[in-house]
């Protein structure tokens, strides 16, 4: 009666135990719905029981109505210190069922125990028919044993994914500080992961091995720092009709086998079916989290990374980039290989190509963390890294994690994301150094097929950032088709479409331009600071600029300011002191007094206004990214030329 009689009120849609969308969850999730939908009638009827003792008089539909605001009202967490686009979006349905979890006890109602979500993941194996009369594998004993069960178990050094279930599950317990509503988004993830994992097991137990068992062919796998650029390349390279880049809703539901082509899935029912369903659970997800897709953009035909994949051996990034588990993200950067994630994941590989052979297109920021055991999975694998400053990717990813975080709670220490991050690619980096120097030192064999690409390069010219990619990595010219393709890619799907993602170091506490952890990182890959806040006509504004030479040895000051992309070109006149530009220009680590001197030759050939910015706002454009790449301010005396 509660519920009916607010719903009439407030006009809402009808409650439904198979899909709570009223509060805009992200699945169905069947039982755990059930629970929600009997937590929220429940907890309704004990604040109408409770109420009477604080002078509450029930008796009219209005009265009813602000009983059930004043639950949500009583239980309003206060976000006003985040920037407003990292606010969690708290309405009054969402803040009420929060409530009423606190009010019963959100971990009464739903479980995330190992064996609830073990439970639940067999359950909904059961019920899509998935397990074809078989037990459901995940329940066998003795599963950290026997690798042979499907990769169920684990190598030498490695972790069985019992462990890693139980190291997730412990610390979304202890530390993520879950609402009721994230308790559900918890469940739906960890049961469609497992969902996954026991179907494929089954099939390939009940699927004659020859018809699928076949190697993994010169596999691309995009492998750098989160927020590099890497989603972006992985969807333009997808345009190319022969590669192969797994979709998201065929990584979720990879049994039974999905069709190879376009044209095949568009004739496939099921293929269908699946990718309606998932549509709407993204957009179930996605009113949790209002304007993700700026952040992140994703759809379920999209090219999606293979993080999806590791959640099935509970070794995977996704948890961390979801939700608040410093103390698995941990675990899982410690661990001495994680060979027995990267077996399975080419098993299932081998499983969705079938008796095909294809070139798989693959992503992931993880791959950077797990460079050697990917080569070994992998030996003639064509490894793209991308690049970026560090402080620019730290600042990035916390504000994506921050996004996704507020969906599950109500606590969001934007700090602590910020420092777990530094210390993080603090361990990362310095191995990924150290990786591929040996290899440029002692080359293995086969060889290392591996091409560097950075963000700024891969936006100024993504056409031509894949063409050196085509020619330096996979040996061959890239075909008219496919740059056609590509062109009409970008052409439709302009930067910031699902508007500007904007985020600041400082706002995480993000400090690192002279944190020597990440030095050798810059150094060896050549990787340069390209942010430099300054006053533009008054008001403060957020400006990126890059300095470069072009081919007719003149200069050119790329500045990309709130989405704008623009280029000042700066002539210098021939001269002795033009050579002395050069020569300082050209230099991998100029001193002080060449940092003063390009800046005041170059400040003199600035022009009066372009691209909107007058001369007073480029030249400090200027002084920020000569300061910020060479680590001097180029305006003090240390900077001046000799006399």
């Amino acid at each position: 009666k509660v519920r009916n009689a607010y719903r009439r009120r407030t006009h809402d849609p009808p409650f439904s135990t198979k899909k709570v969308t009223h509060f805009g969850t992200m699945a169905s999730l069947g039982d755990a719905s059930r629970r929600l939908l009997w937590a929220a009638i429940v907890g309704c009827g004990a604040v109408v029981v409770l109420l009477p003792y604080r002078g509450v008089s029930l008796g009219s539909p209005g009265r009813l109505s602000r009983l059930v605001a004043s639950v949500s009202t009583s239980y309003s967490p206060d976000h006003s210190h985040l920037p407003l686009q990292l606010q969690p979006f708290r309405p009054r349905s969402i803040r009420t069922i929060n409530a009423l979890g606190g009010l019963l006890g959100a971990s009464n109602l739903v479980s995330i125990a190992p064996d609830a979500l073990i439970a639940s993941g067999c359950a909904a194996a059961e019920k899509a028919g998935l397990l074809n009369g078989s037990d459901c594998p995940l329940q066998r004993p003795n599963q950290c044993e026997s690798p042979a069960s499907g990769g169920s178990g684990a190598g030498a050094a490695g972790a069985c994914w019992l462990e890693g279930l139980e190291r997730v599950s412990r610390s979304l317990e202890t530390e993520a500080q879950l609402t009721l509503l994230g308790r559900v988004v918890v469940l739906g993830h960890i049961t469609d992961a497992l969902k996954a994992r026991a179907a494929l097991q089954v099939a390939w137990e009940q699927t004659d091995p020859s018809e699928w068992n076949r190697e993994i062919v010169a596999p691309i796998i995009i492998a750098g720092m989160p927020r590099t650029g890497t989603t972006f390349l992985h969807t333009l390279l997808s345009q190319d009709p022969s590669l192969r880049a797994p979709r998201t809703w065929e990584l979720l539901n990879p049994v039974p086998r999905p069709p190879l082509t376009p044209e095949a899935v568009a004739e496939d029912a099921y293929a269908q079916a699946r990718i309606a369903e998932l549509a709407s659970n993204l957009e179930q997800y996605k009113k949790l989290c209002p304007g993700l897709d700026a952040f992140h953009p994703t759809g379920a035909t999209q090219p999606e990374e293979c993080i999806i994949v590791f959640t099935h051996m509970m070794d995977s990034v996704q948890f961390e980039a979801m939700f608040p588990v410093p103390s698995y993200s941990e675990w899982m950067y410690e661990l001495e290989t994680h060979r027995p994630a990267l077996e399975w994941h080419k098993k299932v590989l081998q499983w969705m190509q079938g008796p095909t052979e294809v070139q798989w297109l693959l992503k992931t920021p993880y791959y950077l963390h797990l460079l050697e055991d990917v080569r070994e999975a992998y030996p003639d694998a064509r490894i793209i890294h991308t690049h970026r400053e560090p402080a620019e990717v730290l600042a990035s990813t916390s504000s994506l994690m921050a996004k996704t975080y507020g969906a599950v709670t109500d606590t969001v220490d934007l700090h602590a994301i910020g420092q777990q991050q530094i210390e993080t690619y603090a361990k990362v980096l310095p191995r990924v150094v150290e990786v591929r120097s040996r290899w440029e030192q002692t080359p293995p064999d086969p060889p290392v097929h591996i091409a560097d690409v950075h963000l700024g390069e891969l936006q100024q010219d993504p056409i031509g950032t894949v063409k050196r990619i085509y020619t330096e990595l996979l040996g061959h010219k890239l075909s008219e088709d496919a740059e056609n393709r590509m062109r009409a890619f970008l052409k439709d799907h302009k930067r910031d479409k699902h508007g500007r993602h904007r985020h600041s170091p400082e706002d995480f506490g993000i400090n690192i331009t002279f944190d020597q952890r990440f030095e050798d990182y810059r150094r060896r890959f050549g990787v340069k600071p390209a942010m430099a806040h300054v006053a533009v006509e008054g008001a403060r504004a957020r400006q990126t600029a890059a300095l470069k030479k072009s081919p007719s040895t003149d200069y050119v000051l790329f500045i990309d300011a709130d989405g704008a992309a623009d280029e000042v070109k700066l002539a210098l006149p021939s001269g002795a002191g033009s050579v002395a530009f050069h020569e300082c220009f050209d230099k991998a680590e100029p001193d002080a007094p060449c940092v003063g001197l390009m800046y005041r030759q170059l400040k003199e050939v600035i022009p009066e206004k372009a691209g909107g910015h007058g001369k007073g706002a480029l030249i400090s454009l200027l002084w920020g990214q000569l300061s910020a790449e060479y680590g001097v301010d180029a305006r003090s005396r240390a900077a001046a030329p000799p006399s």
